[in-house]
């Protein structure tokens, strides 16, 4: 399949911008205790929310398969007209958006907010502050979104990959700045990283200039309401912020929970880093097979072709379930380790460590699924179909938040972590049966096939993970970094043996189609099936 070697691109970037993200929260953690760290990544869950639904989610969903059909049957001018129309009309209503959350921020009763933090008023009141500073990246970030989808659908992944990249290396810039000029005692320090967030993204947002300009691309201040395919747009963007808005909202609610039922500080924290680490396989396989496959199913979509978007489709899920399944079981087993080797320094303690462990796994068991649930979604999205997401999106926000509040009690964040789980599972298979029977089978026995193989296969790492592990455990050391390195490093590399060697037999489609897609060639990659 060719969107792999696209794929191949956006893996290898994600995977920087993963690597330094993960440096990133390192460097913040050690810097801040964790009242801080709390208070920063909630205010910082604002500006994501709306970078989901306004960015990543809802407008480049309904945006890039209309922008593929005006740039097949109209002018470059026309072209160019309708992304700056989408464009003005995005920056006044998230402008807009801002100003209505920073006046809130003042006006809301301190009654309303204080029992969200556990009646302290001077965690609500850094909180607060914070939300106010990284507000504007609110803007910047879902211009940013419209950007990437753009140089995508014209077949770049490089620039718009290295954006996050480039948030990541000026985050940690300003963790620097915080350490060099800010005593610890003071408390200032998670506000000059706060700072130096908005500063990143104004570079984030110039770092798109110049690709734009050679596409000559570049928005101009343009409104016109009754532009036909800008009401397209604004008609499929409407229901699904109000589909996506339900998952965004469990991730809010979920930190409100723990924030205001999980005793003490670090809550937040915890079940922050643990979504993190989770998404560090995600972003490496769901988004990236997400980026590089959206603009050909909504090319293919456009001109009917049904039959090949079901198979890249199809193809697509059977490529994700064969790489999150051993990185789930990797994950679930070294859990510990992980977190230990990342995190556990400053004032990160063993107990953060093992509240942050059990976040992890929470997550982790539902990492096949919401890989999968973003490809399926993509595909309803490709053909603007949009009911069965709003509604199954809408439908489960009450089913994860009755969750949460039963299960935060007994298992504190990792009961908040595993509500999330057991929602997107069962969000899953809503939209597989609904998309079959919209568009017809999609190979439902081979991806039960490959699914099975790839378990076997996982159970098989799972094994010799935990071997390996258990055995480097009984070792008696000091726990120095060199051995908490090998601790995570050996036994990944025994994993990776006993799945990847088995699987060119078991697996031998998707293994040789990862494979290729990895292997630079100037004649592109095929797969021998799908």
């Amino acid at each position: 399949m060719e969107f792999l070697k696209s794929a191949r691109i956006v893996s290898v970037l994600t995977f920087a911008s993963r690597v330094f993200g993960l440096i990133r929260d390192m460097a913040t953690t050690t810097v801040l205790s964790v009242q801080h760290s709390d208070a920063l990544f909630l205010a910082w869950t604002i500006p994501n929310l709306f970078r989901k639904l306004f960015g990543e989610g809802a407008l480049s969903s309904a945006f890039i398969p209309i922008f593929v059909q005006v740039e097949k049957r109209s002018s470059h001018g026309q072209l160019k007209a309708f992304v700056s129309n989408v464009l003005s009309a995005l920056f006044v209503l998230l402008f807009s958006l801002m100003a209505i959350l920073f006046v809130l921020s003042f006006v809301l009763p301190d009654s309303w907010l204080l029992p969200l933090f556990q009646g302290d008023r001077s965690k609500m009141s850094e909180t607060l502050v914070l939300v106010r500073i990284l507000m504007p990246y609110l803007v910047v970030s879902c211009i940013i979104a419209q950007f990437q989808g753009i140089l995508n659908s014209r077949k770049e992944f490089a620039i718009p990959s290295m954006a996050p990249v480039l948030l990541n290396i000026l985050w940690i810039a300003a963790v620097g700045a915080a350490v060099v000029f800010v005593s610890p005692q003071s408390g200032d320090r998670v506000y000059v990283i706060s700072w130096g967030i908005i500063i990143a993204g104004t570079v984030q947002l110039l770092l798109f200039v110049p690709s734009l300009k050679r596409h000559d691309l570049i928005p101009r201040p343009h409104l016109d309401f009754k532009e036909r395919d800008f009401r397209r747009v604004m008609a499929m963007t409407a229901p699904m912020v109000l589909a996506l808005s339900a998952n965004q909202l469990n991730v809010l609610v979920d930190r409100f929970v723990v924030r205001a039922y999980v005793p003490g500080d670090g809550g937040v924290t915890h079940l922050y880093l643990g979504l993190r680490m989770m998404q560090f396989p995600f972003a490496l396989i769901g988004i990236a097979l997400v980026t590089a496959v959206f603009p050909l199913l909504a090319k293919l979509s456009s001109e009917g072709d049904r039959e090949g978007m079901k198979e890249n489709l199809a193809f697509a899920i059977r490529i994700n379930l064969f790489l999150s399944f051993p990185a789930m079981v990797g994950l679930l087993v070294l859990a510990d380790p992980i977190v230990s080797l990342f995190f556990e320094r400053g004032s990160f303690e063993a107990e953060n460590t093992a509240a942050t462990c059990r976040a992890l796994v929470g997550y982790t068991v539902g990492l096949p699924f919401l890989s999968t649930v973003v490809l399926l979604t993509r595909a309803f999205y490709s053909m603007e179909r949009w009911k069965a997401p709003l509604y199954t999106g809408a439908g489960l926000v009450a089913v994860n938040v009755v969750l949460d509040f039963v299960l935060v009690g007994p298992l504190a964040e990792a009961g908040v972590a595993l509500a999330t789980s057991i929602t997107v599972a069962v969000q899953m298979v809503i939209l597989f049966f609904v998309l079959r029977g919209g568009i017809g089978h999609l190979g439902g026995r081979a991806l039960l096939d490959g699914a099975l193989r790839a378990l076997l296969l996982s159970a098989m790492l799972g094994t010799a993970v935990w071997g390996a592990d258990r055995l480097l455990a009984s070792v008696d050391t000091e726990g120095g970094l060199l051995w908490r390195v090998l601790r995570v490093a050996l036994p990944i590399l025994a994993g990776m043996i006993v799945y990847f060697v088995p699987a060119r037999i078991l697996c031998s489609v998707e293994f040789k189609s990862v494979v290729d897609s990895f292997r630079r060639s100037s004649g592109g990659t095929r797969s021998t099936g799908g």
